[in-house]
């Protein structure tokens, strides 16, 4: 039947479809334990419910799984739910700056741009941290320091994005 327009869906025989769960009934940490799962979709949807709640309750958990999930996606949208609602703090994002996984560095360092810009504290030390961070970085990390590079001061800025198009 290919002229028919039919979409046939294969699946083996003993399947049998799971009843999909009402994500907006759940509680705010069982859509944080969401925030790991398997499926992009359950991670987008979990973040954006989360958001849209405005829980600020949840801040020592979602802080919990951004600084040791298991999942490097988990540990990504942990952190981009933080800054929806608000709670994200640049002591964290410095941290993960020295992360064993490279997205959650890109993303910390992404995330940290805007709190640099308002407070100079901030950019200090970012501006220290970043100071040794490009000669180890990927080249996703380097194009992620070049592009954060406009929130530092031009003393540093320059000399670090000069360092990198020697290197």
């Amino acid at each position: 039947p290919i002229n028919r327009g039919r979409i046939w869906r294969i699946v083996p025989e003993d399947w049998k479809p799971t009843k999909a769960k009402k994500l907006s009934a759940l509680s705010s940490e069982e859509l944080i334990g969401l925030l790991s799962h398997p499926d992009g979709w359950f991670r987008d949807m979990a973040q954006r419910l989360l958001v849209e709640r405005n829980d600020k309750t949840i801040e020592q958990s979602i802080t919990n799984v951004a600084l040791k999930g298991d999942h490097p996606l988990g540990r990504f949208h942990a952190l981009w739910t933080m800054e929806g609602l608000k709670i994200l703090h640049a002591d964290l994002l410095l941290q993960l700056l020295s992360d064993q996984n490279h997205d959650i560095r890109r993303t910390a360092l992404r995330l940290l741009e805007p709190l640099a810009l308002e407070d100079k504290k901030i950019r200090t030390a970012l501006e220290n941290v970043i100071a040794t961070l490009w000669e180890d970085a990927t080249d996703k990390e380097i194009l992620q320091l070049c592009l954060s590079a406009r929130v530092l001061d031009k003393k540093t800025s320059l000399p670090l994005l000069a360092g990198i198009v020697a290197a």
